[in-house]
Parts: structure tokens; C-alpha cells; sequence
């Protein structure tokens, strides 16, 4: 073997083992049921919701993150909350929400809360079945479980709205979070609930365009990517059996405070 083909043998062995022990990692430590969108807030890749609700959370959500942080009266130990919404078709139990929260890191100072709604497809309808609310470490001194199940009831279950109308439910209910959060956490006088949702009713029907992330395709995992690659010069396609470093990974995404929760949550 020429010293040439043996360094690039060398080269290809030890990138090799090194690419397989970070498979081994990933394996240990699997992707989460629901991968995070780019505008992190929300996130409803079954495009049950109006546009008009999605782009509406995300503008909210932006809004209570920057303002938990600017007032120089703001405890920064409790800054940086986020209020993320996702919807999943499919059963309570059969994903695992903490995971999905520690995955994203849902706010800043262990101040997260992540709201999933479950749906099932019955006739080419989604039909809304269940919620599970999870709420981060330090949010859980700001907001009970009995806080939360009564602002469920107050707004998303509000009888004026009609059933079936999730987009109007899903925002009453972020608006209430959002309502709680300003007025107890961050002692603000007042929050305009009506105004809020008096604007969000002249464009909820208008046209407005996706969020970005519904253009966003599934990218292959990580480890496919390796293995693909590892296929690739050991069959010598790469001239030289040289290894060329460039490995899609398909990007994270969202702007997670790296918050945690402990599994404080309940279903409704």
C-alpha cells in the first residue's frame, strides 16, 4: 500500500469510528415526536389552524418574551417567558411532552410553558380531542395546575365560541395565558384581553401567508446522513478515499431560552 492510499486509509478509520460514536449518541439520545418549527412559537405542521392564528401566536409570543426582559422593574431571574403551542394528530400518551419541552428548552429561567392540542382525522376533518399543558420548572411557582385549569375553562371552553371553532378557542386561551403571565408575573396594571381579541377577529379570515416553516421540509436524520456518507468512500465514490467534511444537518431551529420542565402537567 503506497504511503498515500495508507494515510488516506488511516484518515477514512478514524473519522469513521469517530462518525460512529456520534451515532451511538444520537441513538442514546433520540429526536423528540415533534421537531421545532423556525418561528418556535407555534407550531402546526398539520396546518389545522388559520394562518391568522398561527402568525397571531407568534407575534404575542415574541412580544411577552421581549417584554419580560425590558422593564428595568423585571426580576431577571424570571425573565424570558415563552408561551409555545403546538398541535399533534394523534393521542394523549403517545408522544412525550417533557421531552418535547426540555428538547426545545421552552423559556428562559425554567419560565416555559408548551400547550398541545390533540386532534384526530375523522372524514378528511380534524376533530379536537385533548390538551396537555406543561409548564416549566420556575413558571410552576407563577402558575398552577389549578391556575391553568381554570383559565382552560374561563377562555379556551368559553360557551360563546362555538365548538368547532379551534382557531377562536386556541387564541382566547393564549390571550388568557398571556393575560395571566403580564398581571401577576410581571405587574403590569392592565392587559386589553378584548382589544387583543377584537384585533385578532379583523384578520382572522383575511388572507395572509403561511409562517415560513410550511415551506420547511423533513430533512433527513442525522445518522442517515453518516451512514450515506460512510457508504459513499468506502465504495471509493469520493476519489482518493478522502473524506469530504460536508454533512447536511438539518438545522434546529427556534429560539429556546433552554428552559425545563419537570413533568409538572395535566390533561384536559
Amino acid at each position: 500500500m503506497s504511503k498515500v492510499k495508507k494515510t488516506a486509509f488511516n484518515l477514512f478509520k478514524g473519522i469513521t469510528i469517530l462518525l460512529l460514536v456520534f451515532l451511538s449518541a444520537c441513538q442514546s439520545a433520540p429526536a423528540p415526536a415533534i421537531r421545532e418549527t423556525g418561528e418556535f412559537y407555534i407550531n402546526d405542521r398539520s396546518h389545522i389552524l388559520l394562518n391568522a392564528t398561527a402568525w397571531t401566536i407568534l407575534a404575542y409570543g415574541r412580544d411577552l418574551y421581549i417584554d419580560s426582559h425590558d422593564q428595568a422593574s423585571i426580576d431577571q431571574s424570571i425573565s424570558g417567558s415563552q408561551v409555545v403551542v403546538a398541535t399533534y394528530v394523534g393521542e394523549v400518551g403517545s408522544i412525550d411532552t417533557t421531552e418535547i419541552f426540555n428538547s426545545w428548552g421552552i423559556g428562559d429561567n425554567d419560565m416555559g410553558i408548551l400547550i398541545v392540542l390533540f386532534f384526530s382525522l375523522v372524514d378528511e376533518e380534524y376533530v379536537y380531542n385533548d390538551m396537555v399543558f406543561e409548564i416549566g420548572l420556575r413558571m410552576e411557582g407563577y402558575l398552577s395546575a389549578f391556575d391553568a385549569d381554570a383559565i382552560i375553562t374561563q377562555y379556551f371552553d368559553d360557551p360563546s365560541i362555538s365548538e368547532y371553532d379551534y382557531d377562536q378557542r386556541v387564541v382566547s386561551l393564549y390571550f388568557g395565558v398571556l393575560e395571566h403571565l403580564y398581571l401577576n408575573v410581571y405587574d403590569y396594571t392592565t392587559f386589553d384581553f378584548q382589544n387583543f381579541i377584537d384585533e385578532y377577529n379583523s384578520i382572522k379570515y383575511d388572507y395572509l401567508g403561511p409562517l415560513p416553516s410550511s415551506y420547511e421540509k423533513e430533512s433527513l436524520p442525522t445518522w442517515a446522513w453518516i451512514l450515506i456518507i460512510i457508504g459513499v468512500v468506502g465504495l471509493g465514490i469520493i476519489p482518493g478515499g478522502y473524506l469530504i467534511p460536508f454533512i447536511f444537518f438539518g438545522g434546529r431551529g427556534g429560539r429556546g431560552g433552554g428552559g425545563r420542565s419537570g413533568g409538572y402537567w395535566f390533561r384536559r
